[in-house]
């Protein structure tokens, strides 16, 4: 099920993965079958190409799909639509090569304001991998990538978070 939310200038597509019915006469979201909370992460998407904007989200719904986990994923074209959100994020996924402003400047600009949120740069330019380790990207993955990939990026930012605060539907 999908529930477009406007959040800001930005429109998120919010995923939750468990049997959800939304009453539309009543505006009420009804979440059955719900153990206690769902956990919600915030993941940013920024690609110059719509396409593989798609896919990771794409990858990531199948991911929650199978792990029952709820995210909302913001897509962004350009590293300074991604800096001008003014959202906190749990995950980044981060091309290097972008119109605008490069991933190494965008990624440079939010270790000035954050330095937890992982970055994980996806990029067709691996000769920037120490470029990027330099502001503590999480991971590197070459384009075109394998699901399993961004799979197992997923799983270690959930073992990472266990015992944190993260965000939750209760």
């Amino acid at each position: 099920f999908l529930l477009e939310l406007v959040l800001g200038s930005s429109i998120g597509n919010v995923y939750f993965c468990r049997n959800l019915r939304y009453n539309i006469l009543n505006t009420f979201i009804y979440i059955d079958n719900i153990l206690e909370e769902v956990v919600m992460l915030h993941i940013a998407v920024c690609d110059d190409e719509p396409k593989i904007v798609e896919e990771v989200e794409h990858v990531i719904l199948d991911y929650a799909l199978k792990n029952d986990i709820g995210f909302i994923v913001y897509k962004y074209h350009d590293g300074e639509a991604l800096l001008n959100a003014n959202q906190k994020f749990d995950l980044i996924f981060l091309d290097i090569e972008m119109e605008i402003i490069n991933g190494i400047e965008t990624a440079q600009r939010i270790r000035s304001t954050d330095m937890n949120v992982p970055i994980v740069y996806i990029t067709s330019y691996t000769d920037y991998w120490r470029r990027a380790y330099k502001v503590h990207a999480f991971e590197f993955i070459s384009k075109p990538f394998e699901y399993s990939e961004i799979y197992n990026v997923l799983q270690d930012i959930l073992i990472l978070i266990q015992g944190s605060e993260v965000r939750t539907i209760s």
